[in-house]
């Protein structure tokens, strides 16, 4: 099925437009705080806009573990970069089950991407067919993508 998936998208690609490169890497994410603190991010002014960032990682591997990881690095994100609100399509489509709705899981993440403003790519993520899927969707519509890694 995520073969099918994939051609059906790769098809959608040869139809409605070529794949820029807009790829970048961001670097390593090193900052050291315990889990259990409590986060502190300055609530933005009515001026000031928050950048929605969509972080793509890997799920159905190990859904509870990638669930986990996932969750720690929106916690990192919003301790480290103020600002930026993290969108993770893991923790807010966390009611489907998997595999049996991932078609639909899949295509709720493209349309969230859709309303983000950059594609932050975290865990292993070359290794995830749906994170490849949503790394092309990005650049088709010309979005940044940052290679986010742990350090």
């Amino acid at each position: 099925m995520q073969n099918d998936l994939l051609k059906e998208f790769e098809d959608m690609i040869a139809k409605y437009g070529h794949i820029g490169s807009t790829s970048t890497y961001f670097g390593n994410l090193t900052p050291e705080f315990p889990a259990e603190s409590p986060l502190v991010c300055p609530v933005p002014t009515a001026i000031e806009r928050p950048k929605l960032v969509y972080v793509a990682h890997p799920f159905a591997g190990d859904p509870e573990g990638n669930k986990a990881k996932a969750a720690e690095i929106c916690r990192r994100i919003v301790a480290t970069y103020p600002g930026v609100v993290p969108i993770c399509p893991i923790l807010v489509f966390s009611f489907l089950r998997e595999p049996a709705e991932r078609g639909l899981a899949l295509s709720l993440c493209l349309a969230l991407l859709e309303r983000c403003e950059e594609l932050w790519l975290a865990g292993e993520w070359e290794k995830s067919e749906g994170c490849w899927l949503e790394r092309r969707k990005a650049e088709m519509l010309g979005m940044p993508v940052i290679d986010f890694r742990e350090g």
